[in-house]
């Protein structure tokens, strides 16, 4: 009975919890203030979150150019002491660019 009611309680609540969750953006300055939409064609790797995008065009844009991964200024494309990021590591680091849409 007491799972019942917690599952219950849970059904209630989670809509609130996922709203709530879904009406906020990262704080940078590489974000918006709240979620609004982009133009799909603009948002290169982001294209999934253009309806309710957190980051602008240009701030997509700058995470989509192919073989530049810049995040805050930082161009993920370099190590001076190893050389560049191979082909399978930048396609592991476009996560980064997941989480930043």
């Amino acid at each position: 009975m007491r799972t019942v009611i917690s599952f219950l309680i849970f059904l209630v609540l989670a809509p609130s919890v996922h709203a709530k969750h879904k009406m906020s953006c990262l704080k940078s300055g590489n974000h918006k203030f709240k979620p609004s939409p982009e133009n799909v064609e603009d948002m290169g790797l982001c294209s999934a979150w253009s309806e309710f995008s957190c980051c602008s065009a240009h701030t997509a844009k700058s995470l989509s150019n192919p073989g530049e991964y810049f995040i805050h200024n930082v161009l993920f494309n370099q190590c001076p002491s190893h050389g560049n990021l191979s082909e399978e590591c930048k396609f592991e680091f476009s996560f980064i660019g997941y989480i930043l849409c």
